[in-house]
């Protein structure tokens, strides 16, 4: 009897081992596929300036909710080089500016601008844009940061600890059963 549960939890012990290295190898395909995978970036937005250039921008979130008192940074060749707040409606007006590609960014949201005269805009240029106020993420799960080769290697000592303690405590010797059949009431 003691054979078949030694060979139980030995079988037992290389199941759980299997399950933690199939969940490893699965997650961390997953994660070198994430990781190799290729940025996409989104369009340079052409912009067409008023006189003086002058520019107005939409703050709103996703939903196209505006946003009021929103901090909003204009960058051009890595400098700041205006910042401006968004009023109740959610607008804002920006002068000064020169044509070129700048940076617009309010909060965690950023976008690649390229500013133009209105004489010599594209057809495509827009007269004003909306600045998409992102959101921070907040995830629910840890998820698969957790299954990684450190996971593997915790099972697989965890497993060999107990085959280790299976087989130590196992012998080979039968243990005789007691066939007591003595008469009298049995006691509680």
């Amino acid at each position: 009897m003691t054979s078949i549960l030694r060979t139980r939890v030995v079988i037992n012990c290389l199941a759980v081992v299997g399950c933690i290295l199939v969940q490893c190898l699965c997650f961390g395909a997953d994660q070198s596929a994430a990781n190799t995978a290729s940025v996409t970036r989104p369009p340079i937005r052409d912009i067409r300036m008023q006189v003086g250039g002058n520019v107005v921008f939409h703050v709103q979130d996703a939903a196209g909710i505006p946003q009021p008192r929103r901090v909003v940074t204009i960058g051009y060749q890595g400098h700041t080089v205006a910042t401006a707040v968004s009023n109740a409606s959610g607008q804002v007006r920006i002068s000064g500016l020169r044509p070129g590609i700048h940076v617009l960014a309010s909060g965690q949201s950023g976008m690649a601008l390229r500013l133009w005269n209105a004489e010599v805009a594209p057809p495509s240029a827009l007269n004003s844009t909306a600045v998409i106020v992102s959101q921070p993420v907040v995830r629910g799960q840890y998820g698969a940061p957790m299954m990684g080769p450190g996971m593997l290697a915790t099972g697989a000592a965890v497993a060999g600890v107990v085959v280790v303690i299976a087989g130590k405590n196992s012998t080979n010797e039968s243990v005789p059963v007691s066939d007591d059949t003595s008469s009298g009431p049995a006691s509680p």
